[in-house]
């Protein structure tokens, strides 16, 4: 199997939405923290009303998502190969986005402890 093919079975597909939905959930908390340090403005202009209620802001950020994706578990072992491989292009996008969005949030705590 090449290693396309391996990217793109539902296993690796599966894997790689709980790793975009982590990173997610990093990036709520690091928002979170930071807007109330004062010092950082959430770029997402739909999420910004949602901060000042906490409850709200981590339930559309994290659980909305992960009702989303259990809805896309059920249905990732039905796709054609076409689609899982764009699944996969598109997800290692999104994975190396969120990685460097919340590098750069690590990187703005680190500052704000120091």
């Amino acid at each position: 199997m090449n290693r396309s093919c391996k990217e793109a079975s539902a296993g690796a597909l599966r894997r790689k939405i709980i790793a975009l939905w982590l990173l997610n959930a990093a990036d709520a908390a690091f928002t979170f923290f930071l807007f109330r340090t004062g010092g950082y403005v959430e770029a997402n202009i739909l999420m910004r009303r949602f901060l000042r209620c906490p409850p709200l802001f981590f339930g559309l950020k994290i659980l909305m998502p992960a009702i989303l994706i259990s809805m896309i578990f059920l249905r990732i072992g039905k796709a054609a190969e076409s689609q899982k491989r764009t699944a996969a292009l598109l997800l290692n996008s999104s994975i190396a986005f969120y990685a460097a969005v919340d590098t750069l949030n690590a990187a703005l705590a680190c500052a704000q402890w120091l």
